[in-house]
């Protein structure tokens, strides 16, 4: 029938035509129309993402960042675990706060790949030439004017009576460095065994300088710092029964 009327050219064949093809064209326009609109968002979206992520890198937004954070950093004074130093990655805008003994070594190295400083280190290493015999003969020099025999001999004596071993009002009397350093490590044998026959007269003299180190060492510790020792080291007090 319906082809009988279309060849026929009915008017209501003619009608009915007329009304598929419209609401063809429609669904096609309001197609295109989504398509388009759909287009237009996904443009705007990228752009939009672009712009955030080239704001954030921007020169300007990086140094203002970085004035904000060392100005905050300037007025942290005598604070605990204020960071030290930062690690930066200028191309990124990466910063890496230094911590200590969270893993700050392995990102110093990181960083320092990064930034190629490595191979500038290792430049300058290469180019850098010297003497090794006159370099160790220069710091054997060094170290006597730094650290002589007749200190080392004092801090140890004073190692002794902070750990009770030796009387604490027994002095340490160096002898005389023209006899040569080579008697310091006798002469201080000698004089801790006279001072340990003399504490042994009197133990409770030596048990008195101990815990008077001890109490000036840890009254000077703040009270947090204090807690967090023991809370560290109880296991090592009670194992080794330390104070």
């Amino acid at each position: 029938m319906w082809r009988i009327n279309c060849r026929s050219g009915h008017p209501l064949c003619m009608t009915s035509l007329l009304s598929v093809l419209s609401f063809i064209l429609t669904i096609l326009f309001w197609s295109l129309v989504r398509l388009q609109v759909r287009d237009a968002t996904l443009t705007r979206r990228r752009l939009t993402v672009t712009e955030a992520v080239i704001g954030a890198t921007s020169p300007e937004v990086f140094s203002s960042r970085r004035r904000r954070y060392e100005t905050v950093c300037e007025n942290m004074q005598d604070i605990p675990g204020q960071v030290q130093s930062v690690y930066v990655h200028e191309t990124t805008g990466v910063i890496y706060c230094h911590v200590p003994k969270a893993g700050c070594t392995f990102w110093k190295r990181v960083f320092n790949f990064v930034n190629n400083k490595v191979n500038e280190e290792l430049k300058i290493i290469v180019e850098y030439f010297f003497d090794i015999t006159y370099s160790n003969e220069e710091t054997k020099e060094f170290l006597k004017n730094c650290i002589t025999p007749h200190e080392l001999a004092f801090r140890m004596w004073q190692n002794f009576v902070w750990r009770g071993y030796i009387h604490p009002n027994v002095s340490y009397h160096p002898p005389d460095p023209r006899r040569g350093p080579g008697l310091v490590k006798a002469d201080l044998l000698a004089q801790l065994e006279v001072a340990r026959a003399r504490g042994l007269e009197d133990p409770s003299s030596m048990s008195r300088a101990k815990q008077a180190f001890y109490t000036n060492a840890f009254s000077s510790l703040s009270p947090h710092t204090l807690e967090t020792l023991v809370r560290k080291f109880k296991y090592d007090y009670a194992l080794f029964l330390d104070p």
